[in-house]
């Protein structure tokens, strides 16, 4: 088992870089709108690019709330996640 502190550091650079990620694929979502707002309706192409968009937001969404959570987990409950249990 991992002592207290890496388990902490682990769970916080996870959350921290699913929360760039996050970040990223937001600002990743609005420049389609932005692109297309002048336009009463996009083509295919421009559809088809802000749907891709919204996926990838509401997957690195998920990612980051997993993420949040188990760091919440661990201070509040101490509950260790599986992955971080036994040292590999």
């Amino acid at each position: 088992m991992l002592d207290e502190d890496r388990i902490e550091r682990e769970l916080l650079l996870a959350m921290e870089k699913a929360h760039r990620e996050y970040a990223e694929a937001c600002k990743q979502c609005t420049e389609p709108l932005r692109i297309y707002a002048d336009s009463e309706l996009p083509g295919p192409d421009g559809s088809q690019t802000m749907l891709n968009a919204t996926k990838q937001r509401t997957l690195a969404f998920e990612a980051y709330r997993q993420a949040l959570q188990a760091f919440s987990d661990y201070v509040i409950d101490h509950k260790v996640p599986p992955d971080l249990s036994e040292e590999k």
